[in-house]
Parts: C-alpha cells; structure tokens; sequence
C-alpha cells in the first residue's frame, strides 16, 4: 500500500535565500493538489481541499462526470472539508 501513515506536519521552506523550514503540526490529512498558496502580512495562506481518508477512489473529486453531478458530490461520503 502506498499510502502508509507518515505525517509530519505542514513544511514550509524559504526559498528567498535562508532555506529555513517550518513545520506546523496538525491534523492528519490528505490531499491531491495545493490550489493556492501565498505569503501575505500575516503569515503563510494556503487554501486547500483536505481530506480525512485517501481520497484516491472512483469519487465525485476525481471523476469528472461525477464530479459534474451536485446530488452525486452532496451524497459523497468522505468528501473535503
């Protein structure tokens, strides 16, 4: 299984010279794709579709028909929070 347990948290490195990493331990989640993440004058802002089991399954989030079905994606159990 390629999906065994191993989190160790948010990592964010600063790639503007230093490479220093800051890890953020929090829940465990998955995800598929980093939608958007930005620095701003607060801190680091990352806007993910986060999921508490493996999301890789013939599911409304990776199928498109789908994915283009609303009562299919409200039903769906396990979808993203």
């Amino acid at each position: 299984d390629n999906f065994q347990p191993s989190w160790k948290g948010i990592h964010i490195v600063d790639y503007s010279g230093s490479g220093e990493v800051q890890i953020f331990d929090t829940e465990t989640f998955y995800h598929t794709h980093i939608v958007n993440t930005f620095e701003n004058g607060t801190g680091v802002v990352m806007d993910v579709g986060a999921y508490a089991s493996v999301p890789f399954a013939r599911t409304p989030a990776l199928v498109r028909d789908l994915f283009l079905n609303k009562n299919c994606r409200d039903e769906q159990d396990g979808r993203a929070f």
